[in-house]
């Protein structure tokens, strides 16, 4: 069984919300998306990033006979393959989207989802939202940020001392809509009772470290509500300077 809530809240600095959310029940999915270009673009990235990817996990559940419009990976289970197909279809509409309206030009979102099946969850991410794993009173990340610090080859390239010392070295790498077609990671994660995974967006893990995060879900594990209060409250305290969204949800068995 799963419980989960999401909230959101505009921050401090921004004049809009540009992040959405997911948190559906029926078929165990969850999302977050941070959008991001001028004009409301942010705001429609994501809004169209979650609507894509919740429409065909809806249309997917439980339906065997489907049409894949990016082909099947075969050493991926059902779950991998129906998540990567819809981040594909979002990355596609949101990319099409850009193309023909000018006032979309270079907007895109970060996403980064789950869908659990019994005991399994399927976790994708592009961007810099991320996942984390609370269990045995520890957080551990489960996502790595789509960043250029991040990059094999800059890695390669600079010392570490000089990679600090390097002013865009957190700029997205890749996001939802940046391209005609992306690639991503799809990853699963064997559950256990009394998990708890937190979908974040970088305006709450920019400013709340793992240890503040720690405090707050050990305090409050069996408060999803207040997890998401709590951890909003302490961004807001740290400047707010990005929305702030998150999801949790914990598996019972």
């Amino acid at each position: 069984m799963i419980t989960a809530h999401g909230t959101s809240d505009i921050g401090k600095k921004r004049q809009r919300n540009e992040d959405s959310f997911v948190v559906n029940l029926d078929i165990n999915l969850y999302v977050v998306a941070d959008g991001m270009g001028g004009h409301n673009a942010g705001d429609v990235a994501s809004a169209t990033a979650v609507k894509a990817i919740e429409g065909f996990m809806v249309h997917s559940y439980g339906e065997r006979e489907l049409t894949w419009p990016f082909g099947i990976d075969p050493k991926m289970s059902f779950d991998a393959n129906r998540l990567r197909t819809a981040t594909k279809l979002a990355n596609h509409k949101i990319w099409q989207l850009a193309d023909s309206h000018q006032e979309y030009t270079g907007m895109g979102t970060t996403v980064v989802s789950a869908v659990v099946s019994a005991d399994l969850a399927t976790i994708v991410s592009v961007g810099d939202s991320r996942a984390y794993l609370w269990r045995d009173h520890e957080v551990k990340l489960l996502t790595r940020d789509d960043v250029w610090l991040n990059e094999t080859w800059v890695r390669r390239a600079f010392t570490e001392e000089q990679l600090q010392r390097i002013p865009l070295k957190n700029v997205l790498s890749k996001a939802i809509g940046s391209k005609e077609d992306i690639e991503f990671p799809v990853q699963e994660v064997q559950l256990v009772d009394g998990d708890l995974v937190l979908l974040c967006s970088d305006g709450l893990h920019g400013l709340v470290d793992e240890e503040q995060m720690a405090k707050v879900l050990k305090a409050k594990e069996g408060d999803l509500a207040g997890i998401c209060q709590d951890l909003t409250q302490l961004a807001i305290e740290a400047g707010g300077k990005d929305n702030i969204t998150s999801v949790v949800f914990k598996y019972h068995k």
